[in-house]
């Protein structure tokens, strides 16, 4: 499991900054206030490696309890 910030960037009313624990494929995100989230690479699978070596993929998200769609920038943090 990795600590990382999501930023919300779509749709644009929704923009929020969610941290939280992520687990590996297809992401899971367990937030800090216990939202949790689907997320799923928006370029395909390529943009794994950019994860794995910069620590930076832009993800499609699924709200689970909600069901609502999101895009973030999600990046690595440390903790």
């Amino acid at each position: 499991m990795a600590h990382v910030k999501v930023v919300v960037i779509e749709p644009y009313e929704a923009y929020e900054i969610l941290t939280g624990e992520v687990g590996w494929l297809p992401f899971s995100l367990k937030t800090e206030d216990g939202r949790k989230f689907s997320l799923f690479p928006h370029h395909g699978l390529f943009d794994i490696i950019r994860w794995l070596k910069e620590g930076h993929l832009v993800v499609d998200m699924r709200d689970t309890q909600t069901g609502k769609l999101l895009r973030g920038s999600m990046t690595k943090t440390k903790s």
